[in-house]
């Protein structure tokens, strides 16, 4: 039998297997509150889940007026109708400081396509990339998909705040040993703290960036899905440090809950960038010309598209309350969370001799899936973060799920603690 490729078999590498064993047990075995009530509730994977009653009647309207458009092919950069609305309606909810001009907007398909085709942007088989931890793991598989970018963990603050001295030290080591650098990567609100890193904080980042010319991509999939004080970094882009090497993602699976259209956004004032990855690995991450007409025409729509956002937000909160009601019942820790639909918890008392130690905390994380038929990861096995205390919930679940959930949740708590 022919091997296969390096490449594919260092992807392998970077899934945790107890992960993938969670999922494969989830997939089996999933919760559906009439087809299957007693299986598992997905608390792990992020998805806005509240929302099919307003989005799936605006999906029906908007994809029956089919035409000859949908059967042909687009530009590899994206539909330049889709690309102008998206360049619209991120001048607003951003309340960017400058014109957002669509050719400097490109369609992927999802938000890890955007983050494997900068990767592949800027640097080469080999270089590395400093990545803030805790963080969602796949992120650092999204980035050395096809570049071979190196991740470099970097820790926040005990706060989850981003630290400059940690970057700077960790950039220091890396250097030392030979390694390149290329960029940073930060994700806000962060995930999986749902922390709202400030506009300071962020500016000191880039300033660090400029010094050692580094690119930074900032992933804003959450822009429209926050109830903290959130400045977008497109709102002050006229204090950027070094405005060309500052790169944006966004997305409509969270802000519209809607995972399933795969479409990702790529912006920069970097035009060199934007027609590098527009004139070669788009080709290969283009999104079906369908969906892309859909989300054209449903954000053409301006009315529907706020009050859509406006009432997410809103049940976000109340599922957000619904949870933290629960864990203040039994005086559990957590990060009180500034938007996103997601909460880091503190579950260290409910670990043998209330012990953090990676072996609590993966057998907590086995009796939360076997024992309470929930599905809820840990800040070590999904998120790369040392902290063993910590487990993230999602709370965008549809509502009968996260009832459901809720309901084990108090029995499993009532029960260790």
């Amino acid at each position: 039998m022919a091997d296969l490729s390096k490449r594919i078999t260092r992807q392998v590498g970077l899934f945790n297997p107890t992960i993938q064993e969670g999922l494969d047990i989830l997939f089996e075995d999933p919760y559906d509150h009439k087809s299957n009530p007693n299986g598992i509730v997905n608390f792990k994977i992020c998805e806005n889940k509240m929302m099919s009653d307003l989005m799936i009647p605006k999906l029906q309207e908007v994809t029956l007026d089919l035409g000859d458009a949908e059967l042909q092919y687009t530009a590899p950069q994206g539909f330049f109708g889709l690309r102008k609305e998206v360049a619209s309606f991120l001048q607003e909810k951003s309340r960017a400081d400058h014109n957002i001009l669509p050719e400097r907007v490109l369609i992927l398909n999802a938000c890890c396509s955007v983050m494997s085709a900068v990767a592949f942007a800027i640097g080469d088989e080999g270089d590395s990339y400093l990545l803030p931890v805790p963080c969602y793991d796949m992120i650092a598989s999204f980035m050395n998909t096809y570049s071979g970018l190196r991740s470099i963990l970097v820790d926040l603050d005990d706060d989850f705040s981003l630290s400059v001295d940690n970057l700077m030290k960790e950039y220091d080591i890396a250097v030392g040993a030979g390694k390149k650098v290329r960029g940073i990567m930060l994700v806000n609100p962060d995930n999986p703290s749902a922390k709202i890193h400030s506009k300071s904080s962020i500016l000191e980042v880039m300033e660090f960036a400029k010094e050692r010319k580094l690119h930074v991509i900032v992933d804003e999939i959450y822009l429209c899905s926050v109830f903290g004080d959130f400045a977008s970094s497109l709102s002050y882009s006229n204090e950027w440090p070094d405005p060309a090497n500052v790169h944006y993602i966004w997305g409509f699976s969270k802000d519209f809950a809607y995972s399933g259209a795969r479409c990702g956004i790529f912006y920069s004032k970097n035009d060199r960038i934007v027609k590098a990855i527009g004139s070669t690995v788009n080709f290969v991450h283009t999104v079906s010309v369908t969906t892309q007409l859909s989300l054209y025409r449903i954000l053409k729509d301006k009315e529907w598209v706020n009050n859509f956002l406006s009432e997410s937000v809103r049940r976000l909160q109340k599922h957000c309350k619904m949870l933290t009601d629960i864990l203040d019942k039994y005086s559990v820790c957590y990060i009180k969370p500034q938007g996103t639909p997601y909460i880091f918890i503190d579950f260290s008392p409910l670990m043998k001799e209330s012990k953090a130690t990676e072996e609590a905390a993966i057998q907590l994380y086995w009796d939360f899936l076997h024992k309470g038929r929930m599905f809820i990861p840990s800040n070590i096995n999904n998120f790369l973060g040392k902290d063993c205390r910590y487990f993230r919930i999602v709370f965008g679940v549809s509502r009968p799920e996260l009832q459901e959930g809720l309901s084990r949740l108090d029995a499993f708590l009532r029960a260790r603690l």
